[in-house]
């Protein structure tokens, strides 16, 4: 309701002996519907809110839609049915999940695996991932038509056990609005792997980080991508060199990826990797994990490094590296995912084996393993610090980050999992969801130790918004429960703090839990794992408006105590 220019929302009766709170709604969430095994990598939405997720495929028997891209497995079998390398499978569906708007195999005769999407201002779907197929579909005009080879890769780096008989090249495609086009499609490699995080080095490792890195795109519809590579010529454009140990490296291809207008590395005598990038109209920027000491730095906070892995990021203007700074402890870190806020600032999401700084003020559960940091622009000067988690102690890290968002006001979003595939593998015998912090509006209160983790803090990190559980009922038993995880990848929050995300789903015995609402698909059909999607909205309360300064009227950003003339434009409000 609107009186005296004041907006206000009419509710129910309720115990003012707490605080109102909004519940937050799961929107929808669906299997795939694959009877084929079928794992998830990635997922993002475009501007109507629609979501798209990624993932991959062992196997023919999975349903694409009648006008797709391509409409058949590319991958081989050993002549007995079983699957020896996989297909990515791409589905869109519709903003309240009751339609499948398209459903696609892409890839060659070898594996592939999508890593990141984002979409474009076309609604065109952007894909960072990796490949080991000569035959991966490209474009005739694209950068690189050819594949550019490696070594195989095999169990002892992907700890999903996908192989690469070919090595890997990193790829980019360009899907069309309705799935049925490939609007530009290229390799981008070297002589040896690409694409491919080698966590073998690192002490901080979780299943599925084979497959990080970060694909995103600016005002004109230019591609950016954050990734790896292991060859010592890949094709920088800036002179900076690459080597076999491992060298993060940022580039720029056209919105058709026809051209290669940008491509530099981050990279010292160690392993090196970038696995988020974010721009701006001024600036690039990049984070990721380094085990060298001698890492090109210049002017940041931290100009020392320490411990056996420290997290980094750098910044480029014009192209050209300008600051770069390590983020860290005296023990193991990793930079995992960032954010900038409307003011320039660089948030980074990550995990620590150490004692994370934590500022004066903020939000803190102490002796976790999970940390965000804020930095100044020009990466000088920290804004705060400080660590989440269940604070079982220092060296013990909870989740697998998969989504982090900055919002208009400063408010962070931020998902994960934890649980029993990362102790299954050895790869973090701690990683659980057990007692993190939840609040009273709690989507789900209770968890296995495996599922997915969402949080909200508020801008500063001056306070906890909103913590929950989310995904399946499953007891968690060690012989049979994998729980809920994603199989490395970037998943994504919209502005408003809607979370668009998939899932590997898999059988426990004869059991699966996952919640599913407004499914296309509601059985799990695989005798496996299955492919889901959710898209959970924080509240189902949209509270809209249109600001009238007495000439026109604009649509803007309002935070803080902004006194405003108010037109009611909203919905389950009065």
């Amino acid at each position: 309701m609107i009186k005296n220019n004041v907006i206000g929302f009419e509710i129910g009766v309720y115990d003012t002996e707490y605080k109102l709170v909004i519940d937050p709604e799961l929107v929808f969430s669906t299997y795939s519907g694959s009877f084929s095994d079928n794992w998830s990598h990635t997922a993002t939405y475009d501007s109507n809110g629609n979501l798209y997720a990624g993932g991959s495929v062992f196997g023919l028997n999975f349903t694409v839609t009648e006008k797709a891209l391509q409409q058949t497995l590319g991958g081989a079998s050993n002549g007995n049915g079983i699957p020896l390398t996989t297909d990515i499978v791409i589905q869109k569906y519709s903003s309240d999940g009751s339609t499948l708007l398209y459903s696609t195999f892409l890839g060659g005769s070898e594996s592939e695996v999508p890593h990141s999407f984002i979409v474009n201002s076309n609604n065109e779907l952007v894909i960072l991932g990796t490949t080991s197929s000569i035959n991966f579909p490209v474009t005739d005009s694209a950068y690189d038509t050819t594949f550019n080879g490696g070594g195989e890769i095999t169990g002892n780096l992907i700890t999903s056990n996908i192989t690469y008989r070919n090595g890997s090249d990193i790829f980019i495609s360009v899907i069309s609005e309705n799935g049925d086009q490939l609007i530009g499609s290229s390799f981008i490699g070297g002589s040896g792997n690409d694409g491919i995080n080698d966590t073998r080095s690192l002490a901080i490792r979780n299943y599925g980080d084979e497959f990080r890195g970060e694909v995103v795109v600016d005002a004109f519809d230019n591609i950016y991508a954050a990734s790896v590579t292991n060859s010592s010529d890949f094709p920088t454009t800036d002179l900076t060199k690459t080597d076999s140990t491992g060298a993060a490296v940022a580039f720029r291809l056209n919105s058709k990826c026809e051209k290669l207008e940008w491509c530099s590395t981050i990279n010292g005598s160690g392993y090196d990797a970038a696995f988020s990038i974010k721009v701006n109209a001024e600036s690039v920027y990049v984070c990721g994990v380094t085990t060298s000491d001698n890492l090109p730095l210049s002017n940041g906070l931290k100009s020392t490094f320490a411990g056996s892995s420290d997290g980094f990021t750098s910044l480029y203007i014009n192209d050209k590296l300008e600051i770069s700074t390590f983020v860290g402890t005296d023990a193991a870190d990793i930079a995992l995912l960032m954010d900038l806020d409307n003011q320039g600032n660089v948030y980074l999401f990550g995990l620590s084996q150490g004692a994370y700084p934590i500022t004066f003020g903020v939000y803190n559960n102490t002796n976790s393993g999970q940390f965000i940091h804020a930095l100044s622009p020009d990466l000088k000067t920290t804004i705060f610090s400080t660590t989440i988690g269940s604070g079982r102690g220092n060296g013990i890290i909870d989740i697998v980050p998969t989504a982090f968002l900055v919002n208009d006001c400063g408010n962070m979003y931020l998902s994960g999992w934890g649980g029993r595939v990362n102790i299954n593998t050895g790869l973090n015998l701690n990683s659980s969801t057990n007692n993190l912090p939840l609040t009273q509006n709690a989507f789900k209160n209770t968890t296995s130790g495996s599922n997915y983790y969402f949080m909200i803090l508020e801008a500063n990190a001056r306070s906890l918004l909103f913590g929950s559980y989310f995904g399946s009922d499953i007891p968690d038993i060690p012989s049979t429960e994998r729980g809920d995880h994603l199989d490395g990848g970037t998943c994504r929050f919209d502005k408003n703090g809607v979370i668009y995300h998939s899932a590997c789903v898999c059988r426990a015995g004869s059991f699966v839990g996952f919640p599913v609402k407004n499914a296309v698909n509601s059985s799990h059909n695989s005798s496996n794992c299955n492919m889901a999607a959710f898209k959970f909205d924080i509240d189902d309360l949209s509270a809209d408006f249109s600001f009238s300064d007495g000439t026109e009227t604009s649509k803007s950003v309002f935070c803080g105590n902004t006194k405003l003339a108010f037109n009611n434009l909203s919905r389950n409000a009065r």
